[in-house]
């Protein structure tokens, strides 16, 4: 799970399909960013960074926490 994409999209007041919507995506392809399921473009990254004004690299951090994650 990328739980600071994640943060930075709440932090925002933004739903998954407000950014999947800023983004030009499908709300289910942006999930599976959120998740970790996909890795995405550079050109995603690069705008999620300038949406949320996080370095791309912090938002794209997998985290584990989870037994279903691991």
């Amino acid at each position: 799970m990328r739980e600071n994409l994640r943060a930075a999209r709440k932090a925002k007041g933004m739903t998954q399909q407000q950014v999947a919507d800023y983004l030009g995506l499908h709300e289910r392809y942006y999930k599976s960013l959120e998740t970790g399921e996909r890795l995405g473009s550079i050109w995603i990254w690069d705008k999620l960074e300038d949406l949320f004004n996080v370095h791309q690299r912090v938002l794209r951090e997998i985290h584990r926490g989870t037994a279903d994650n691991q």
